[in-house]
């Protein structure tokens, strides 16, 4: 919308509209009417539209969901709900709410899914899986030595 003000509203050199209503209509096809700038200069006034506004929120969310996952953080939906309000409650003019049906449509649009925690995994156990696979590597490797010691009937297998 600044883009489209900004093109109506420049100057040439001599202090004379530069473009016509007619270029500008032209160029901007999503601007049907020119009754829709001062329209275009309140949502300016007010630093974007609704929807704007809500998209900011929606990234900010999103990033902070991002960087909990990283870092194997479990999230919660309230964890969601509250960030969604913390950035909402940096700008004063929007009246937002994180509820249930916003938070449905987040999840939905960013593809995620609340699953039931069964197995706990730490921190320090995500960072100790190459640590693990060289144990496991190790230990199979000397159990296939221990076992050329003996003849193969009698070999159990202690597994089942």
């Amino acid at each position: 919308m600044r883009e489209v003000v900004d093109y109506f509203d420049a100057r040439d050199s001599k202090g004379r509209k530069k473009y016509s209503w007619k270029s500008t209509q032209h160029r901007f096809k999503s601007i049907p009417h020119r009754q829709y700038l001062p329209r275009c200069r309140q949502c300016i006034e007010k630093n974007g539209t609704k929807r704007e506004k809500f998209q900011v929120i929606d990234d900010s969310v999103y990033g902070m969901f991002q960087e909990a996952r990283e870092n194997v953080l479990p999230v919660r939906d309230k964890d969601l709900q509250r960030w969604a309000l913390q950035k909402a409650a940096e700008n004063s003019s929007l009246i937002f709410e994180a509820s249930e049906h916003w938070l449905r449509v987040f999840k939905h649009r960013h593809h995620i899914f609340s699953r039931k925690i069964t197995k706990l995994v730490t921190r320090h156990h995500a960072e100790d899986t190459n640590a693990i696979i060289e144990s496991a590597d190790s230990f199979v490797r000397d159990a296939k030595r221990e076992m050329q010691n003996y003849a193969p009937e009698e070999v159990l297998k202690t597994d089942q």
